[in-house]
């Protein structure tokens, strides 16, 4: 998905004098960049709880409910026995949790703008375009930025198993 977006992308910016395909293909770019980061946050919420069928719009608060609960209960845990190694590891696994939230409702929203909105133009600056405030480049940084947060959140998750 995120190779899409990245071609979609380039083929945006190389079509940007015809302003019909820069929005076109620019708004499909940010659609995939969502798509590529809503599909690895679901498949870690399906680690975490099997058979797990949320929404796109209930990833947020899936995140900051039962997985954030989840993390908590596990630094709980490692704090009554003074496992200082694993309670680092659920603080920052809770601060990824929130950065995640964050994250999948803002892009989430420019997902709706580009899908739905097509009177709100992409704009091109420079040798990028975006779409309201959202650059092209933020919306590439998406999934490398749930990567590292869902590799933290899972990091703490799996000590559940050891407390």
């Amino acid at each position: 998905m995120e190779r899409v977006g990245q071609h979609l992308q380039i083929t945006a910016y190389q079509r940007r004098a015809v302003a019909s395909d820069l929005d076109l293909y620019g708004r499909s770019a940010f659609n995939r960049y969502y798509y590529a980061t809503f599909l690895e946050v679901r498949a870690m919420l399906r680690r975490c709880k099997p058979g797990w069928r949320g929404t796109h719009d209930s990833v947020p608060k899936e995140l900051e409910s039962w997985v954030k609960n989840g993390i908590s209960d596990v630094q709980k845990k490692a704090s009554r026995i003074s496992d200082n190694q694993s309670v680092q590891l659920c603080k920052a696994a809770t601060a990824s949790i929130s950065n995640l939230s964050r994250l999948m409702i803002s892009a989430y929203a420019v997902r709706v703008i580009a899908d739905y909105e097509p009177e709100i133009p992409i704009n091109l600056d420079g040798n990028r375009f975006a779409l309201e405030r959202t650059s092209v480049t933020d919306a590439h940084s998406w999934l490398a930025r749930a990567r590292a947060d869902i590799a933290k959140i899972e990091r703490a998750w799996k000590l559940s198993d050891g407390h």
